[in-house]
């Protein structure tokens, strides 16, 4: 029990970001907010996902540990939908439905939810990070051009891929 006139010993009223590390961006870099990130993984899908997260990674600062992890997530995203699209190419059912119109529907489709589901997983990672850099009055930068750029960039890349992939089918 607590005498009055002393601090209470309670956890429940100590601060919960005082060891948190630094609350800052990197230099000359503000973050992106990571509910708009959403829209990224909605609209370009793993690729765009991918490199905008592992930049916001560095704009907050993450521990390597959190990075690798963010790698390690990304890569396995991409291996699944380049794993998807390989199977949708030379399996008998994908070489008998390349030629109908919802067949790049669903490509598209788990390309997005891939998208999504590593978008909940980066901002899991990236969550405590940016409240911090909350918490220290920082504001975010916008995700207008660079959101478009990384989408447009990762349909470029799939596309890449999509003629490698089509060229090597027999």
């Amino acid at each position: 029990m607590d005498r009055p006139g002393e601090r209470p010993m309670d956890d429940l009223l100590t601060p919960t970001l005082q060891d948190a590390g630094e609350g800052q961006a990197a230099p000359g870099k503000r973050p992106f907010r990571l509910q708009s990130q959403v829209w990224i993984g909605v609209l370009g899908g793993v690729v765009p996902m991918f490199l905008l997260g592992m930049n916001n990674a560095g704009r907050l600062r993450l521990p390597a540990e959190q990075r690798r992890r963010m790698l390690l997530l990304g890569l396995a995203a991409l291996a699944v939908l380049l794993a998807i699209l390989i199977w949708a190419m030379f399996s008998a059912y994908g070489q008998a439905s390349v030629g109908e119109p919802g067949f790049r529907r669903w490509i598209r489709l788990a390309n997005q939810i891939l998208g999504v589901l590593l978008y909940l997983a980066y901002s899991r990672l990236q969550q405590v990070a940016d409240r911090r850099f909350q918490f220290a009055g920082g504001t975010h930068a916008s995700l207008w051009i660079p959101g478009i750029a990384a989408v447009l960039a990762g349909f470029a890349l799939q596309f890449a891929v999509l003629l490698v992939l089509a060229g090597a089918r027999p």
